[in-house]
């Protein structure tokens, strides 16, 4: 292709659906343009500059400039269809300064899953079937209309959803996702995934007095910590209508949620059961370092061999909303992202 045909918008024009993410809206602007694969389109974007490794990721500059200017949109309107669009709700950024405006790496490994999953039943009711960006949110497992969980690999082939596929609806290996059975969680479930969903759009404070930023970072740490709790995770998942057989992650960070849901009592309960598991204080990266609890000075904080009372009545008198919010930092994470 020459390169003065690359400066020409597409013929066809694809306008954005609501909530639709990036790679979607590719994916059918290459569908409409007869192109096998999405592949045409990113070797026009990767003229211009690198592409990040997941599409939804793409932040402000040249490529999403030009991008814009091929499907015939504002750079705004393209940047909202990114995880950029949540990076206020979710990028920390230091007291006294402004609400960030994009996502940093470290937010969106934290916050965004690697995977491409999706609702099946959304897709089987969509008159044009697309992607939402709020599936990739990984706080989120839940479709908050239907209550089902992600679909995040084929149930046949078992491999997960490509990036690259035109067909929305169809695996490679011929798979319909909307002949899925859809796996519908508690209505306990669902009301949790709907808190977090509200608060990544700034529907309310998911913890009172603490910005929205904060209360995902620290649930973040509380995901991690629970995640090395299987007892506590068991007894989320019978709440939530899960097992720990394939949503292990699902859970963890549902548990996040209803501790930061039921503020601060679950929490206590949750010190109570973590206190009991070995804490593997000899290692980098070791679950007794994994909770954020700050305290007025080195000899507020409960001894390893403290007593489950003991590290409840410590907790009490230092963890709050103001003591976590000031605990934040840009760049911090405990958590390894994954699909």
């Amino acid at each position: 292709m020459r390169h003065q045909d690359c400066l020409r918008p597409f013929p066809a024009r694809v306008p954005p659906l609501p909530g639709e993410s990036l790679a979607s809206l590719i994916r059918r602007t290459a569908a409409a343009m007869g192109y096998e694969n999405v592949g045409r389109v990113l070797a026009l974007l990767r003229e211009r500059g690198p592409l990040p490794p997941h599409l939804n990721d793409l932040g402000p500059g040249r490529v999403l400039h030009y991008l814009a200017a091929l499907l015939r949109q504002s750079s705004e309107t393209v940047s909202s269809l990114t995880v950029h669009c949540c990076a206020p709700a979710l990028a920390l950024v230091a007291a006294g300064r402004q609400p960030a405006r994009i996502c940093d790496s470290r937010t969106i490994l934290r916050c965004f899953s690697s995977a491409w999953p999706v609702c099946r039943l959304c897709l089987a009711e969509d008159e044009i079937p697309y992607e939402r960006l709020i599936w990739s949110f990984r706080p989120v497992p839940i479709c908050v209309e239907h209550g089902c969980v992600l679909v995040r690999q084929c149930p046949t082939c078992r491999q997960r959803l490509r990036e690259d596929r035109l067909d929305v609806l169809r695996c490679r290996c011929g798979q319909r996702y909307s002949d899925v059975e859809p796996l519908v969680v508690s209505s306990h479930g669902l009301a949790l995934a709907r808190r977090l969903h509200q608060g990544l759009l700034g529907g309310g404070p998911l913890l009172s007095g603490m910005p929205a930023a904060a209360s995902f970072w620290w649930m973040d740490r509380m995901a991690a910590a629970t995640d090395e709790t299987p007892d506590w995770l068991t007894e989320v998942g019978q709440r939530v209508g899960l097992t720990l057989d394939g949503y292990h992650d699902e859970i963890a960070w549902l548990a996040a949620a209803e501790i930061v849901q039921d503020w601060p009592q679950q929490f206590f309960g949750f010190l109570d059961v973590f206190q009991q598991i070995d804490k593997h204080r000899n290692t980098a990266t070791g679950v007794g370092r994994r909770l954020p609890i700050t305290s007025p000075s080195p000899t507020a904080r409960p001894s390893s061999n403290s007593s489950p009372s003991g590290f409840r009545k410590v907790g009490r008198a230092t963890i709050s909303s103001a003591s976590i919010a000031n605990r934040c930092r840009p760049g911090k994470s405990s958590r390894k992202a994954t699909a």
